[in-house]
């Protein structure tokens, strides 16, 4: 594993953690197990449980999900931008690019970039097929 990437986990973890605090001491003010954790963040316990030990980086959904209850700071945490727009399609394209691997990235950014260049030149042009394919 890269270094970033078990920096980035133990970072996670101890977010977690704080945010796991907050909830029993801001917002339950009792103790609270972690299936009520879970619950609050709306998230399978084995997910939560997976990213406080550190053992996984929470997807896209799950930092959406965590980001909710939380604060966005679980995306600085994760090294993935923060996602502005709440439109739906900027958000499944954001998912999708984070899901790809880094040589599928540039194809799909050099296919944006033809269909972009298609509509400056004939502005009445629709996307076509051939554009559009991967």
């Amino acid at each position: 594993m890269a270094k970033d990437d078990a920096q980035r986990k133990r970072a996670m973890a101890d977010f977690m953690r704080r945010l796991h605090l907050h909830y029993i001491n801001e917002i339950v003010k009792r103790g609270a197990s972690q299936n009520e954790f879970s619950l609050w963040l709306e998230l399978p316990e084995n997910t939560v449980s997976r990213v406080m030990r550190g053992s996984s980086m929470p997807s896209l959904e799950t930092m959406i999900a965590i980001a909710k209850r939380g604060g966005p700071e679980v995306y600085d945490i994760c090294g993935v931008p923060r996602l502005e727009s709440e439109d739906p399609g900027v958000r499944e394209l954001n998912e999708l690019y984070f899901g790809l691997t880094p040589e599928e990235r540039q194809a799909l950014l050099k296919n944006a970039r033809e269909i972009k260049n298609a509509k400056q030149d004939n502005p009445t042009l629709a996307p076509t097929s051939e554009l559009v394919r991967a």
